[in-house]
């Protein structure tokens, strides 16, 4: 346990340091590293609760899986990127115009450096974590018409699934994120009044005049975009439903990489006002623990 936690310890340091070190060199724009000189000392040890994290989300994925080496890298490198970062990143950029200060530039900088910290992390968890005894895996769940026949030494089959089904659980998928993005971007973080005032101006909470006119006079691809990001979420785990013996282990990890997305809200951000960051840090990860718990569930049907 001790030999665990000094390793975890250590591949924080790493991420930590890199994410630090990358960010420090790349072309920032001048309005966007003014704004990041006004942060506090705090931050760091924020930034390290958030390397924490992503650090256990790649330690318990790889701890269930018997796939390792380049392999194991690789899925974990792409799929804490594609979540994390890219999927994040998506949202900034929908919604720059709440953030003059941030350019488009900036945002591919910021993924940039993600990406660095998260690919040389991977690889000290793949070498400390990685099973090294066991032979590569290609399975994914336990052959359950072999459980139903009381055979409990049945070797785990290989996962299959045709195209037209993947298909429909990517757009079930996709219907799920967009119900749950809206019902908890209002139920949740609209409640606020800080965050009413600093998207719109008023603080009024006035769901008709405010909330439901601001979708409205929404553009229709918006509600599309939505739709595709909740798609690209599902289609981003399925390395993980591929990798994973068993479905609570693969749930569990759905949820940790899904909930990384809310977990960069505790990082003090110049972006937004402290009181809107609270208000974003509870609705992500309200409603990014239900869909990783709705798209596990779909996924292991």
């Amino acid at each position: 346990m001790i030999k665990t936690i000094f390793k975890l310890a250590l591949c924080v340091l790493v991420y930590t340091v890199i994410n630090s070190v990358i960010g420090s060199v790349l072309p920032y724009s001048q309005g966007f590293m003014e704004m990041e000189k006004s942060g506090t000392t705090i931050s760091l040890l924020f930034i390290i609760i958030f390397a924490a994290w992503i650090c256990f989300a790649m330690f318990f994925i790889t701890k269930h899986t018997d796939i390792r080496g380049k392999k194991l890298y690789l899925n974990l490198t792409l799929v804490t990127f594609l979540i994390t970062s890219l999927m994040t990143q998506i949202e900034t950029v929908l919604f720059g115009s709440a953030f003059p200060a941030l350019t488009r530039p900036d945002v591919l900088c910021i993924m940039l450096a993600s990406l660095c910290a998260i690919a040389v992390t991977a690889l000290p968890v793949t070498i400390f974590f990685g099973n090294k005894n066991s032979v590569p895996a290609y399975t994914a769940f336990a052959d359950t018409a072999s459980v139903s026949t009381g055979r409990t030494n049945a070797a785990p089959v290989k996962w299959e699934i045709s195209i037209k089904n993947l298909l429909v659980k990517l757009g079930i998928i996709g219907i799920v994120y967009f119900c749950l993005y809206f019902l908890f971007g209002y139920f949740v973080a609209w409640q606020f009044s800080a965050l009413r005032e600093f998207y719109t101006g008023s603080a009024v909470n006035n769901i008709s005049r405010t909330y439901t006119a601001s979708i409205v006079s929404s553009p229709v691809v918006l509600f599309l975009i939505q739709i595709v990001r909740g798609i690209l979420f599902g289609a981003f785990i399925i390395p993980l439903r591929k990798m994973i013996n068993t479905k609570p282990a693969f749930i569990i990890s759905v949820c940790l990489v899904y909930l990384s997305t809310g977990m960069q809200l505790i990082i003090p951000n110049p972006l937004f006002p402290d009181i809107v960051r609270y208000a974003h840090l509870i609705e992500m990860t309200g409603s990014m623990l239900l869909f990783g718990l709705a798209a596990g569930f779909i996924f292991c049907i």
